[in-house]
């Protein structure tokens, strides 16, 4: 298999790293990260949890035959940027989940898609392109996330919930079964979401409460 480059060298490249990393030795294979991409041109040559950083992501056509990618972005907007950059390169992209997750034998991941330690995905569920689901985050039965949904860490997403594209759950935030949140939503921090939330708002509160509007993408 094809050697990883991680797009991002900050602390959300870093923690790929460590979910690859934690991968690989629970199957007793080498290490699969080859190197960062990180377009601080100051974090060229050096290095990330003993990992090179070999340039700015100008470098990803050069990669795109020999290696796949991942991408160290949290947040959806920039990751959906990225990951375009990406395709029109030519790559491909691999998947990460921590050995700790537990994962449904029925659930279908999207490329490019990251799920952290302690996280639980139960059954039929499905994952566009590049989800990320962080540390010990649950999504529970039958739902469905489309590209690029994230869901931060300790949050609690009930069965049949509907992630749209691009749409975010923040820290320890919930969405009681069967509620939407629509495209490039976000839900705030330890949020409740008791009603779908319509595309582009951002909602905060217990309930959760539409407090702003975001400008389509």
């Amino acid at each position: 298999m094809k050697r990883i480059v991680i797009i991002g060298a900050g602390g959300h490249g870093r923690g790929i790293l460590e979910i690859l990393r934690a991968a690989a030795s629970d199957r007793s294979d080498p290490p699969m990260v080859h190197g960062f991409l990180d377009d601080d041109p100051d974090r060229t040559g050096s290095t990330v949890g003993g990992v090179s950083v070999l340039g700015t992501t100008e470098l990803m056509p050069q990669l795109a035959s020999e290696f796949r990618f991942l991408i160290g972005v949290g947040d959806p907007d920039p990751r959906r940027a990225v990951a375009e950059r990406v395709l029109e390169a030519g790559g491909e992209f691999a998947l990460a989940v921590h050995p700790s997750a537990v994962i449904y034998g029925d659930v279908s991941l999207g490329p490019g898609t990251v799920i952290g330690a302690g996280a639980v995905v139960a059954a039929n569920t499905s994952f566009g392109p590049q989800c990320l689901v962080n540390l010990g985050a649950t999504v529970g039965h039958d739902c469905r996330l489309a590209a690029y949904a994230t869901v931060a860490p300790g949050s609690n997403l009930g069965g049949f919930v509907t992630m749209e594209e691009g749409s975010f759950v923040g820290l320890g935030g919930v969405v009681v079964p069967g509620k939407t949140i629509g495209s490039w939503s976000k839900l705030g921090p330890g949020s409740v979401l008791l009603e779908d939330l319509a595309p582009d708002r951002i909602a905060f509160g217990v309930p959760a409460r539409v407090v702003d509007r975001r400008k389509r993408r």
